[in-house]
């Protein structure tokens, strides 16, 4: 892990490794930003921020968003939009991951790349 300071009343926290640098020329009057790329190799989260469940309660925390200007919002509510007829008969794999299940999201991928191989001549839907 990287030895890094973290905030401490932040309920997840991030410990990345920096990989480089990509300079964004802005044109006119404006000279660059630079973007700042890196990888994550750890990441803190709070007891209190995971839901019985075990997923995070995002309510609970309410992360902050940038939206733009000088503006700023937090999440009050969360919802789930659910892809129409995207079980896994109608198109397997496409869910998978999306509840948050690592095993699952393997399981669902694997099956749906076995049921892509088609016989020499067959077309693959995709």
């Amino acid at each position: 892990m990287v030895r890094a300071p973290r905030v401490a009343e932040s309920p997840i926290q991030f410990e990345c490794e920096y990989s480089q640098t990509v300079r964004l020329a802005l044109g006119g009057h404006r000279r660059a930003v630079d973007l700042l790329i890196g990888r994550v190799v750890g990441v803190h989260i709070a007891k209190e921020a995971v839901r019985d469940d075990g997923l995070l309660d995002i309510v609970k925390i309410r992360p902050l968003a940038r939206l733009g200007y000088y503006d700023y919002t937090s999440v009050e509510s969360v919802f789930s939009m659910i892809i129409p007829n995207a079980d896994a008969k109608n198109k397997p794999g496409l869910l998978a991951g999306l509840e948050g299940s690592m095993a699952r999201f393997h399981a669902e991928r694997a099956a749906a790349a076995a049921m892509a191989v088609a016989a020499p001549g067959e077309p693959v839907d995709g």
